[in-house]
């Protein structure tokens, strides 16, 4: 899953530079930011905002609902707060965090990791990658770990958590739409 912000009809700070250490931040509703190049960071902040940042040991940061952060390259880390939010990262050894109720942190290539804080999320890791889902059990909140390779986790799968914890991968393809709980998951706010 790959996101152009190029193609959205916001306002955007792009670095069209491709040096080293290329930092670009915005802020407000639909914002965008993007920078390219070695240790390059990109930051948004607004709902619906979209952050993008490509080469080695990149970060990218969105805030805000429905917000999106982006980061490729080996050593990358996303990381986006808000609910219905993705954190999305690219390449070997790449980190991927994302908070906020049905929200998706995907972290592809060689032993990444994701990470979801917020209930009804999905999740994927690569190839010896491992990635955490919190799920409810009544009122008590649990982590479910997905490790590649184990108990049938496969690669670059996107999985959620049912209501006994137990990790089920997503076949329906429908991943911007929000996981509905079943009867299990009265307690949420």
């Amino acid at each position: 899953m790959s996101f152009d912000i190029h193609e959205m009809p916001i306002s955007t700070i792009r670095s069209e530079l491709l040096t080293d250490q290329v930092t670009n931040a915005s802020s407000g509703y639909g914002s965008a930011a993007e920078s390219e190049g070695n240790c390059a960071t990109a930051a948004t902040s607004g709902n619906a905002s979209q952050s993008y940042s490509s080469g080695y040991y990149s970060r990218a940061a969105a805030s805000g609902n429905n917000s999106i952060a982006e980061a490729m390259g080996n050593c990358s880390a996303a990381a986006s707060a808000g609910n219905n939010c993705v954190a999305e990262s690219m390449g070997s050894y790449s980190k991927s965090a994302v908070s906020g109720n049905g929200s998706m942190a995907s972290a592809s290539g060689r032993e990444s990791i994701a990470m979801v804080a917020g209930l009804y999320g999905k999740a994927k890791a690569g190839e010896n990658g491992a990635f955490a889902l919190p799920w409810r059990d009544g009122r008590q909140i649990r982590i479910a770990v997905g490790v590649v390779g184990e108990n049938g986790i496969k690669a670059d799968a996107w999985y959620r958590v049912n209501s006994q914890g137990q990790l089920v991968e997503v076949t329906d393809y429908t991943l911007n739409v929000m996981y509905v709980p079943d009867s299990a998951y009265v307690y949420d706010c």
